[in-house]
């Protein structure tokens, strides 16, 4: 039976083919271009309780199934990734089959890419870590570049934040005629002319929930207040042009005198860490990270560089200078109009956050 895959989850196979034929991971700085003064050497790599070990004397990757001594040569593994990293660029829709990786897959034991079926991590790896003069086993979250940009915060119903309106003294409420014709606004920056025309008329818009207390909670485990920030940032990205997440704090600091841009910034920085090792929004977390290792990148030039846990400070700025808010379907999650609760008869506005890497 072929294997059929998103980009992102065949990536995952080629960033631990790539580990396998080179032997080695350089470094990235904060710009994702390589750092070759830092890198790292692999002795092996893991797929579900199978460990996969470099043996450079005979050149062969050395491995067990089933009690039986397996192997396959390191040409072989660099033929077959070299195709696998052109046939990722190609593949259209969102799950594809490489027919031509096939066999190597059988060949090597692997029964699923599927992350959820493997150790903690996209990427398990054993390194030879001279800092500490050993060789720890280290899962890494992977993220591709190949073809479009990916996300780092997938939209969903869960990432929705519900927005009270309120009304500033000596303004009157919306009327039901109004609210109509704000919600019939359409056309290209709908959402940012619909949030202006409530401005306009004298109301704010003042976070009432996170649509799901899990995610809630998960973000209140960074910081207490990072529900309030993440959606006061994700409203004001509708004002920002490009909605790249530094221009976004900074307008947000600017137009919020009150507010410490350093302080915001610092905590964005940890936000997008925690999503990047491990953090998901509708996944109960409790502060730690999955990916121990570090983090991965997938380039679209078939590299393959690492932001080791060594190196957070140059993770933490690569994530903060090259996400953006994104804009999610306002039909699929029915965000971006004036709602009205039934109980308690407050007019509410929606949105939903997605974070895509710039």
């Amino acid at each position: 039976m072929s294997n059929k895959y998103n980009k992102g989850e065949w990536s995952e196979l080629y960033a631990f083919l790539y580990s396998l034929t080179n032997g080695v991971i350089y470094g990235a700085d904060e710009d994702l271009n390589k750092d070759k003064n830092i890198k790292y050497n692999v002795v092996s790599a893991f797929q579900s309780d199978i460990e996969y070990m470099r043996n450079l004397e005979k050149e062969i990757v050395e491995f067990i199934i089933n009690g039986e001594s397996c192997f396959v040569t390191i040409e072989d593994l660099k033929n077959n990734t070299e195709r696998l990293f052109y046939q990722i660029k190609d593949g259209r829709g969102s799950t594809f089959e490489i027919p031509d990786i096939e066999s190597l897959i059988e060949k090597l034991g692997i029964r699923t890419l599927k992350a959820g079926n493997r150790l903690k991590g996209d990427l398990v790896l054993k390194i030879h870590d001279p800092m500490i003069a050993s060789e720890p086993v280290l899962s890494f979250s992977v993220k591709s570049h190949i073809g479009s940009k990916p996300t780092l915060v997938n939209s969903s119903k869960g990432t929705n934040f519900l927005f009270k309106i309120a009304s500033a003294s000596g303004s009157e409420e919306l009327s039901n005629e109004v609210v109509g014709e704000i919600n019939g606004i359409t056309g290209s920056g709908k959402i940012k002319k619909r949030i202006s025309e409530i401005y306009d008329k004298g109301n704010t818009l003042e976070l009432k929930e996170v649509s799901s207390a899990v995610f809630s909670r998960n973000l209140k485990m960074i910081d207490f207040k990072m529900p309030e920030i993440l959606a006061a940032l994700c409203l004001e990205s509708y004002f920002v042009k490009g909605k790249r997440i530094p221009d976004v704090v900074d307008s947000y600091a600017a137009n919020n005198s009150l507010e410490d841009k350093g302080l915001i910034e610092y905590k964005v920085k940890q936000f997008l860490i925690a999503c990047a090792l491990g953090m998901v929004p509708l996944t109960p977390w409790e502060g730690l990270e999955e990916a121990n290792g570090g983090y991965l990148v997938v380039k679209d030039d078939a590299d393959v560089l690492c932001y080791h846990i060594y190196n957070r400070n140059k993770l933490s700025q690569y994530l903060y200078t090259h996400t953006t808010f994104d804009t999610p379907s306002t039909s699929r999650y029915s965000v971006g109009k004036i709602l009205n609760d039934q109980i308690t008869g407050e007019r509410n506005f929606r949105l939903n956050l997605q974070i895509r890497f710039s």
